[in-house]
């Protein structure tokens, strides 16, 4: 089973940027230790961004990320700084729901575990 990671990664600071990039890339390391294939597409993005300047909108993004979403059959929400308000993360779920995809929660507790949640509705 293929897992998509929609995480918060658009900022207008290069430097808030570089740190979710961090982060998303940690979270996509423990979800993959869980689950096996993974697909996280900020990676990807923030890579191919450092050599050639990619149309960063959420739109933009979307345009990219949509096969992907739909080539998945989970989507992990990274709830990570930043997650309740990113607008694109917003618009992979919506995607993944009308595609009829499983929508998954993870995230990190206080001692810092790595955790999963199955979700059916918003939180």
């Amino acid at each position: 089973m293929i897992h998509y990671v929609a995480a918060p990664y658009l900022s207008l600071d290069d430097s808030i940027r570089q740190s979710r990039f961090h982060q998303i890339a940690a979270f996509t390391a423990h979800l993959q230790q869980h689950v096996g294939a993974v697909i996280s597409p900020n990676i990807m993005h923030h890579l191919s961004h450092q050599c050639s300047p990619l149309d960063l909108s959420p739109d933009g993004l979307l345009l990219r990320n949509e096969p992907l979403i739909r080539a998945s059959q989970v989507v992990v929400v990274a709830m990570l700084d930043g997650w309740r308000d990113n607008r694109l993360m917003r618009m992979e779920i919506d995607v993944a729901i009308a595609a009829g995809l499983t929508v998954m929660h993870g995230g990190y507790d206080y001692h810092d575990h790595f955790f999963l949640i199955r979700r059916h509705t918003d939180v």
